[in-house]
């Protein structure tokens, strides 16, 4: 069910990617998250970057924060603390540990802002959110 409605989201990104970003000057990497439940998948604005499709798992660590460990198609991960600010809609993720290519990621840091909330007749909300930020990889690749 849930793998149904992160695909049937893909068809409703093209309509999100019309919002427009946050962009920060050093950002080097951005794309979109698809959150249904406590799964995500990231589409990368690069698809031939590392997070293109990244799958993950997250667990809250309070009231406005927690944490998500990430997957990508190599089998190495990552793992990213976020907070929220306000009411919950944008927030600052920063790089906690990784493994493999991703153990030297020290440095990554970013933004994220909710772009588009969805309420499917059935099953959980279907949140599609904006990131950004300075990811350590993509400044090694180029």
């Amino acid at each position: 069910m849930k793998t149904r409605n992160i695909a049937s989201c893909l068809g409703v990104l093209s309509a999100c990617l019309a919002i427009s970003s946050p962009a920060v000057a050093e950002d080097n990497c951005s794309g979109y998250s698809i959150e249904v439940g406590k799964a995500i998948v990231n589409i990368s604005d690069d698809p031939t970057l590392p997070m293109h499709l990244a799958s993950a798992q997250c667990a809250p660590t309070g009231a406005s924060s927690n944490k998500c460990t990430y997957k990508d198609k190599d089998g190495d991960g990552w793992t990213t603390a976020s907070e929220w600010t306000g009411i919950g809609l944008e927030g600052k993720w920063r790089f906690v540990s990784g493994t493999g290519k991703h153990a030297k990621s020290t440095g990554d840091h970013g933004w994220f802002k909710r772009a588009r909330t969805m309420f499917p007749p059935r099953g959980d909300a279907v949140l599609i959110t904006a990131w950004g930020g300075y990811c350590t990889l993509v400044a090694e690749k180029e």
